[in-house]
């Protein structure tokens, strides 16, 4: 879980770390709440193809 003073490069090391655990499948749809450091990762996670393009954020 992220602290509150939560920001961009935190977020992208958190869905890095969650993404990579064995038990985790390609997600089709990432839900979190309203927080502007999770478009930026998500962004970050697709340009570098960790996750599918096709993943979508909702909030």
């Amino acid at each position: 879980m992220l602290s509150a003073k939560r920001d961009g490069k935190a977020a992208v090391r958190f869905f890095r770390k969650v993404l990579k655990a064995q038990h985790t499948q390609a997600p089709r749809v990432i839900t979190v709440d309203k927080n502007a450091a999770y478009p930026v990762a998500i962004e970050t996670l697709k340009a570098d193809e960790t996750i599918a393009a096709e993943t979508e954020l909702r909030s």
